[in-house]
Parts: C-alpha cells; sequence; structure tokens
C-alpha cells in the first residue's frame, strides 16, 4: 500500500484509495519517508529485510529546518500517501517564531495507497512534525528558505609562495581586488604570476555576479575595524559566482575571505586569508587563488539594507 504509482496506472501500489477520485495515485513518486515497522537486516546488506511502516498512533517524522542559512523557512506543501480511512487524527505540527507554537493542519485521510499534496503556506517555520494516526508516509516538501543578507567585503591584495610569504622580494603567484556585495552581489578580479604553470601565469578571472553565500565566525581575533565596531561577530564571507576566465564565460567560482583584524597580521591579530577556486563547465577546477595574504588587506561589514 506504499507502492507508486497505483496498479490501476500501471505500478506496483495497491489500494483502492490509490485507485481513482482526488486521491489518485497515478505517478511514480520514489522514495518515501516512514517510520519504520523494524530494522531487521539479518543478511546485513545495508538494507531492511522486510520494509514497511509502523501501524502506530501518534508517531511522528520531524524535520528541522534551523540548520539551513536563514534558519527558518516558508512550509508551502506537504505530499504524503496511505493516511488511512478514519485516522483523522493525524497532523501537521509547525514551530517557529512566526507560528502558534505550534501551528497545526489535520491531514486529510486519503484511503488505502491514496496520495495528496496538502497546500500549506505558513511562515517562519523552524521545524515541523508530521503526526502519523497509524499508517502512512511522507513523499515531499516544499519550502522556501527566508532570504538572508549575510556581511559583505573590500579586499584587495596579493598571495606568495608558502616559502617566500614573508619575504619582501618574493614573486607574487596572485593578485585580487573587489567586492562581495553589499548584496546581493559584487565585482572582483583575480589575476595568477608565478605560479610555476607556464598555462596558468597569465590568467585572468573576472566576475560582476560573485554573491555572498553565508557568514562565519573562524578567526579568533577578528574582524577589528570597520565591523568589528559595528558589533559584527562574523569574520568570513563564503562566496560563489559566475564570471569570466581569461574573458570565456561560462565559468563558475566559490570560496571564501578572512578578516583576521586590524592591522592584518599585527599586534596578536590573526592574518587575513583568501580561498578562490574556479571551475569549468564541466565543474573541473582549473585555477585557485589561496592562503595568508602576503599584502593587502580584507575587510568585512555588517549586513545592509532589507531583503
Amino acid at each position: 500500500d506504499l507502492g507508486t504509482p497505483n496498479e490501476a496506472f500501471g505500478g506496483p501500489g495497491l489500494g483502492t484509495g490509490g485507485e481513482f477520485g482526488p486521491f489518485a495515485n497515478d505517478v511514480p513518486l520514489g522514495n518515501l519517508a516512514i517510520v519504520a515497522e523494524d530494522l531487521v537486516d539479518a543478511d546485513a546488506d545495508g538494507l531492511v529485510d522486510d520494509p514497511d511502516d509502523a501501524d502506530e498512533t501518534s508517531q511522528f517524522i520531524e524535520f528541522d529546518f534551523g540548520p539551513l542559512k536563514g534558519k527558518s523557512v516558508t512550509v508551502n506543501d506537504v505530499s504524503y500517501v496511505d493516511n488511512d480511512e478514519g485516522e483523522f487524527s493525524a497532523q501537521i505540527e509547525f514551530f517557529g517564531p512566526g507560528t502558534l507554537n505550534p501551528s497545526v493542519v489535520g491531514l486529510t485521510p486519503v484511503g488505502d495507497n491514496g496520495a495528496n499534496t496538502l497546500q500549506v503556506g505558513i511562515e517562519d517555520v523552524t521545524s515541523m512534525r508530521v503526526v502519523l494516526d497509524g499508517s502512512g508516509a511522507v513523499e515531499g516538501v516544499t519550502i522556501e528558505e527566508e532570504l538572508a543578507r549575510p556581511c559583505w567585503v573590500t579586499t584587495g591584495g596579493f598571495n606568495k609562495g608558502e616559502v617566500t610569504r614573508q619575504d619582501a622580494s618574493g614573486q607574487k603567484i596572485c593578485t585580487f581586488g573587489g567586492n562581495v556585495g553589499p548584496p546581493p552581489s559584487g565585482a572582483f578580479e583575480t589575476n595568477w604570476h608565478n605560479t610555476g604553470d607556464p598555462s596558468l601565469d597569465g590568467a585572468r578571472f573576472h566576475t560582476n555576479a560573485i554573491r555572498a553565500v553565508a557568514c562565519e565566525d573562524r578567526s579568533a581575533t577578528g574582524p577589528g575595524q570597520p565591523g568589528g565596531k559595528k558589533g559584527l561577530e562574523e569574520d568570513t564571507l563564503l562566496f560563489e559566482c559566475d564570471g569570466r576566465f581569461n574573458n570565456e564565460p561560462g565559468f563558475t567560482c566559490e570560496g571564501f575571505l578572512l578578516d583576521g583584524g586590524e592591522p592584518a597580521g599585527k599586534k596578536g591579530t590573526d592574518p587575513d586569508e583568501i580561498q578562490l577556486v574556479v571551475y569549468d563547465a564541466a565543474d573541473r577546477e582549473v585555477a585557485r587563488c589561496e592562503g595568508i595574504l602576503s599584502g593587502g588587506n580584507v575587510q568585512i561589514h555588517p549586513p545592509v539594507g532589507q531583503p
């Protein structure tokens, strides 16, 4: 009774609820989340020997949205299968600062092997429980993440090799400059010089679409000015981008910029740091600029603007 689609539509599903009507189980839905009746794996192949859903009241499947970037989401809809007739106590409980802690929406019984998508539209949800009144399975949850407004960075500088990093006369490996933000995007340029790879020396990467993904606290001493004076604790900005490598489009990048404090790398502060990795259209790495700055500065700024 958990098969999709129903046998009336050429699938393995058995049950009158899924054969016809408003809860017809007429498309393959793939994997389902269930509360397992048992976890017996006698042949030790890593799979339950006889997978089935437990038929017990008040069991639940919980979704935690807290680890997402925005910390809360809008739940648009929930799809489920096989909430049998008579199981009227099945419900979804929504928790979060914008809910009634919890807000509760009942699950309409769909009959044996029936399938349904329940439109919800509840905002600011940090966690959600699908509480079953017997058998049943969750097929999918559609959510919208709240728009995060992260920190932003202005920077310019260069790196040298490990051996020559502290040597003012050492040759530069890569130089860079630009801004990541203020949100939603910025502009950034990186040039490679004495890399030891003749095919990379002289290469250039440029983007007008570099985006702040998240901000983290990685350094013990950063960020200092100007963000530190404004109460900003995060010192590391993670970014991603689309850009041009040697003036050819179709490349992407990802990485981070770390503001270790002011003045950078002096008076006990952690040094500033960069990691920028460029990929081609096949997701193969073509270049990277990374390491502690030999010259220049990373300055991290607090979030600006409104969502």
